[in-house]
């Protein structure tokens, strides 16, 4: 190379390196201005003008059969994986235990788990499952004890045995029936610690108020409760109605055999009798309490604020549109109302939202905010502006365009695993939905209007149709308004 060449491209690289410096030095500075500008943003304005498209796909089938008049089975087969998933469940729950004790179902569910069965009794029981690898659990609530396995589909027989043992031969374990009193006991001396726990406790009081669906546990009654209390239970539970539901890799006619036999038919017509609990029936009760506020004092240093209301049930032609105002109101993140004002905007929670709780009969909502005891009037305040109906008339069709994009995109996630579509469709089925929900659940969203968002917001979500508790220490709850408000402490009557 001779000496103009050289300098020629010296002089090239010089530019390149140059232009590539300043090219460099440009582009991080659009970098840290851009970082800066979604620093200065609220959360979750990124992603308010990201355009979304609507999803297709085929919504999956479960299978369904009545092996008998009180034994119906659900299934989805998949051989993808050698696992299984059971679930016996019958429905004998909290509802049926009258006034004998509400804590019987959960002690019975205890003494299955950890006394076994005449052949397999207390740890052999457990052991041999443990063995196999498989998981086991017994739960309990309002309605029925559900009983859980997963297990290796290559052992399916031997499960199969040792839980037809366990529900036609329990062993009634005196040592496992102390050991769960003692549990519960110590789950009861506890329950005050967390501030959220003694509000959503106390709101079930009140929304439940003189039925059993409000009772608490109490240790009073859970020392009264004898042996002879959870066989009675027990055999008059096996006589109720139960449900069969499996996914996975199984023995479809082998599992069907086995329960069909465990659960004959029983056509002795025996009356279930149960309490009523009804929209109209609930909103009732919550309208004669006469106290608006209900204030629990607690040595706390956050407050938590909840206002809680009655909902429709489930199939009610206004669940779509309770759908849509929720997810504006509370429900929708960083999209929501009390997200943006009470934390977004005021900086005055970690955490502000409302749900949603839908049943066979009746609803529930629930609206709260977790924030430090000298901003609760403020709080309090806000949420009971964002519940009213001046909230709800300056709603645009915008925000419920945008609700229903959302709501629908999610529409997918409830097919996420073959376990998640079982539990949805029976719980479909139980609340009585009709067969086509899913499939026009979607469509249902999009006819949902602004006369609509409105009407079912003056009557289900409007602040003076809810009633407030709130858990806070004695000095906050001293300046809040004492008008039209009882003050309790956290293991006090409601009444």
């Amino acid at each position: 190379m001779n000496k103009t060449n050289y300098l020629n491209q010296k002089y090239k690289d010089t530019v390149t390196s140059v232009f590539q410096c300043l090219c460099g030095n440009i582009l991080y500075s659009v970098f840290i201005f851009l970082t800066g500008l979604s620093l200065l943003a609220a959360p979750g304005d990124f992603v308010k003008d990201i355009k979304i498209e609507e999803l297709e796909f085929k919504i999956p089938e479960v299978n369904k059969v009545d092996l008998n008049s009180n034994l119906k089975y659900y299934s989805i087969y998949s051989d993808k994986f050698p696992l299984t998933y059971l679930e016996i469940a019958i429905y004998a729950g909290e509802a049926d235990t009258g006034n004998k004790g509400i804590e019987i179902p959960q002690l019975l569910a205890e003494v299955l788990k950890f006394g076994g069965s005449t052949n397999f009794p207390e740890d052999k029981f457990t052991s041999k499952l443990e063995t196999l690898g498989a998981n086991f659990n017994i739960s309990t609530d309002y309605d029925k004890i559900s009983i859980n396995l997963s297990y290796l589909s290559r052992d399916e027989d031997t499960v199969l045995n040792l839980v037809s043992d366990l529900l036609q031969n329990a062993n009634y374990s005196e040592t496992a029936l102390s050991n769960a009193k003692k549990k519960l006991i110590e789950a009861i001396k506890r329950r005050n610690e967390r501030t959220e726990s003694i509000a959503f406790r106390k709101a079930k009081e009140l929304l439940f108020r003189n039925l059993i669906a409000g009772k608490i546990q109490q240790v009073e009654s859970i020392e009264k409760i004898k042996m002879e209390d959870l066989k009675e239970f027990w055999e008059s539970a096996k006589s109720k109605r139960k449900r069969v539901s499996v996914t996975g890799l199984f023995q479809d006619k082998k599992i069907k055999e086995t329960f069909s036999k465990v659960f004959p038919a029983d056509n002795t017509n025996k009356s279930q009798t149960r309490e009523v609990i009804t929209e109209s029936s609930l909103t009732k009760s919550l309208n004669d309490y006469k106290y608006k506020n209900l204030l629990i004092t607690k040595d706390v240093n956050q407050s938590m604020v909840l206002m809680a209301g009655i909902f429709p049930k489930h199939n009610d032609p206004d669940f779509y549109a309770l759908q849509i105002l929720n997810y504006i109101i509370g429900g929708g993140g960083f999209n929501s109302y009390m997200m943006q004002q009470i934390r977004v905007d005021k900086g005055l929670a970690y955490s502000s939202t409302s749900y949603p709780i839908f049943k066979k009969e009746h609803g529930i909502l629930y609206a709260y905010t977790l924030t430090k005891n000298q901003s609760l009037n403020q709080v309090h305040d806000l949420m009971k502006e964002i519940l009213s109906e001046k909230t709800f008339a300056k709603i645009t069709e915008k925000e419920i365009f945008d609700a229903k994009k959302s709501i629908n995109n999610q529409f997918v996630f409830l097919f996420l695993n073959n376990n998640r579509i079982l539990e949805d469709q029976i719980r479909f089925d139980e609340d009585d939905m009709p067969k086509d929900y899913l499939k026009n659940y979607r469509e249902n969203i999009d006819k949902v209007t602004l006369e609509d968002i409105r009407r079912v917001g003056k009557k289900y979500f409007v602040f003076e149709n809810l009633k407030t508790i709130i858990v806070s220490s004695p000095e906050a709850l001293k300046d809040f308004s004492k008008e039209n408000s009882k003050t309790i402490q956290p293991e006090d009557n409601i009444e």
